[in-house]
C-alpha cells in the first residue's frame, strides 16, 4: 500500500495538517481508489481501504463527508455492511453480496447475518446484486414478510443453473427500473416487478408455463429492453394463447427460441416494428425443426418494411451462425443490427438442410440484399460450400461483398467464396447488359 504508507509518514511529520480540507479529501479519495484496485488484484479484503478511518479523527471526519466512497458496498461481512449502510454517508448505496463461491449458509452463519442486515436496511439500498446458492434462496423464499426496497432502482439476482429454480422471491420494489434474473423461473420474480420497469432480463433453463410468461410481460408495460431465455414444454396443454402483451415502449428485444411454443408466444407480443430484434434459434432437432419457417414471418415483414438491404454473416464456434440485417453496413458492424438471428448447435451434416430452409422461407428478405459482409467465415468442406451456394443464389441483387475478418485457416475457403460470388454477380450483370447491348463482351465488365 504505497499511498497509505506515504500518507501515514506525511501525517507523522505534520506536513498534511495545514493542507486545505478539499485538497486532503482529493488525496484520500485517490489513495482509496488505489487501495481498492490493489486489494482486488491481490485477492485481499474489499474493505482494506477502511484502514484510513483509523489513522486519525480528522481523516475519519473528512472521509465521512465523501458519499461516493460509501456507495460501493461489498457485503461480505455483516458488521462492515451495517456500518457502511448506517454510519457511513452513502447516498445511493450499491450493494453486492456474492455467496456463490464460498459461504457459511447455515442459520447464524456469515451469509445469514449479511442477509439480516440487508433486510433491516433495505429501505436505503439503491442497487443490489445478490448471488447465492440454491439452499439460501429456498430459505429466503420462505419469508412470511416480504422485503420492501423503497428506493431500489437496480436488482440483479443469480441462482445456480440446473439445480432447480427458486419459485418465490419475497421482494417488493415499487420503483424498480432494471431487473436481471438468472436461474429463476419467471413466476418467481413477478412480485418484484414494477410498472415503471425499463429493463428486464430473465434467463432460466427450467421449464415454465406460458401463462406465467404472459403475466410477467403484462406487468411491465413500459419496458424498453427485454431479454428472455426459458424452456416451454411442447406437450403442455395450455389451451393456446388467448392473451397478448402490449409493449409500446420496447426498443430492444433479445429472445431465445427453443420450440414452436416460443414462436406462438412471439406472435402474442405487440411492440413497435422499429424495435431492434435479436433471436437465437436453438431447436431440439434441426432436421425436423420448424423454427426458421416460424420466425420468417416476422423477419420478412420487418426487413422488407425497413429496407434492410445489408446482410452480415458470422460463423460462431464451435457450431453456429449469426445472420444480421441492417440498413447500412456501419450499423451491422458497430451497433446492434435492426434484425438478427443466431442459429446454434447444428451439425455439419445438418448445414445443407438449414441453408435450404433459409433460402426458401427467408427468400423475400435475401432477395432484397445488395451488400454482404462476412465478419468471420468457416466453410468446413465441399458439401458446406455447396450449402452456401444455395443460400447465395437466393440473393440476386448482391452487388458488393467484403470479408471483414478472416481466419488464416479459412483463406482457401474465402478465395473460393469470393470467386463464387464474383461469378454470380458477373453472370447477373451480363444478363442485364444483354438486353441493352448484345454485341458487348461480358469480359469487359470483369472489373
Amino acid at each position: 500500500m504505497p499511498m497509505l504508507s506515504q500518507l501515514q509518514d506525511s501525517y507523522r511529520s505534520s506536513s498534511t495538517v495545514s493542507l486545505p480540507a478539499e485538497i486532503m479529501v482529493m488525496i484520500l479519495v485517490h489513495a482509496i481508489a488505489e487501495e481498492k484496485a490493489a486489494a482486488k488484484a491481490e485477492g485481499r479484503s474489499p474493505h482494506s481501504w477502511m484502514k484510513y478511518l483509523h489513522i486519525c479523527g480528522t481523516w475519519r471526519d473528512l472521509l465521512h463527508t465523501v458519499s461516493t466512497i460509501w456507495d460501493d458496498i461489498e457485503a461480505t461481512n455483516s458488521e462492515v455492511a451495517e456500518y457502511m449502510l448506517t454510519r457511513g454517508r452513502a447516498r445511493n448505496p450499491a450493494v453486492t453480496a456474492d455467496f456463490h463461491e464460498h459461504c457459511d449458509v447455515d442459520v447464524g452463519g456469515t451469509g445469514d447475518k449479511v442477509l439480516r442486515v440487508l433486510k433491516k436496511e433495505s429501505s436505503h439500498i439503491r442497487s443490489l446484486k445478490l448471488v447465492m446458492p440454491g439452499e439460501m434462496w429456498q430459505c429466503l423464499g420462505q419469508c412470511a414478510v416480504p422485503w420492501t426496497f423503497e428506493r431500489l432502482d437496480f436488482l440483479r439476482i443469480e441462482a445456480p443453473m440446473m439445480e432447480g429454480s427458486p419459485t418465490h422471491l419475497p421482494f417488493l420494489a415499487p420503483d424498480l427500473k432494471h431487473l436481471r434474473s438468472e436461474g429463476f423461473v419467471p413466476a418467481a420474480v413477478q412480485q418484484a416487478l414494477s410498472p415503471s420497469l425499463r429493463t428486464l432480463a430473465i434467463h432460466c433453463f427450467d421449464f415454465t408455463q406460458m401463462a406465467d410468461i404472459m403475466a410477467v410481460l403484462q406487468a411491465v408495460p413500459r419496458v424498453e429492453k427485454l431479454a428472455m431465455m426459458f424452456c416451454l414444454e411442447e406437450d403442455m396443454d395450455d389451451g393456446g394463447i388467448a392473451q397478448m402483451a402490449r409493449l409500446p415502449s420496447l426498443t430492444n428485444l433479445d429472445f431465445f427460441i427453443f420450440s414452436t411454443k416460443h414462436i406462438e408466444l412471439l406472435a402474442s407480443l405487440h411492440y413497435p416494428d422499429s424495435t431492434f430484434q435479436a433471436f437465437h434459434l436453438v431447436p431440439y432437432d434441426w432436421s425436423t425443426s420448424e423454427l426458421i419457417e416460424g420466425l420468417s414471418r416476422t423477419a420478412n415483414e420487418v426487413i422488407g418494411k425497413h429496407d434492410l438491404c445489408h446482410c452480415t454473416f458470422r460463423t460462431l464456434k464451435p457450431k453456429g451462425l449469426l445472420i444480421s440485417f441492417s440498413r447500412l453496413p456501419q450499423v451491422a458492424i458497430a451497433q446492434w443490427p435492426q434484425f438478427s438471428m443466431t442459429l446454434l448447435h447444428y451439425q455439419v451434416e445438418e448445414e445443407a438442410g438449414i441453408m435450404d430452409k433459409l433460402a426458401e422461407y427467408f427468400g423475400p428478405s435475401f432477395a432484397a440484399i445488395e451488400n454482404l459482409s462476412f465478419e468471420e467465415l468457416a466453410v468446413r468442406s465441399t458439401a458446406s460450400l455447396d450449402s452456401w451456394k444455395v443460400l447465395f443464389r437466393a440473393m440476386p441483387r448482391v452487388i458488393k461483398w467484403e470479408v471483414l475478418k478472416e481466419a488464416e485457416a479459412n483463406s482457401r475457403a474465402t478465395e473460393v467464396l469470393n470467386q463464387m460470388l464474383f461469378d454470380e454477380v458477373r453472370s447477373m450483370v451480363s444478363n442485364r447488359l444483354a438486353g441493352y447491348d448484345s454485341e458487348k463482351d461480358p469480359e469487359e465488365f470483369d472489373e
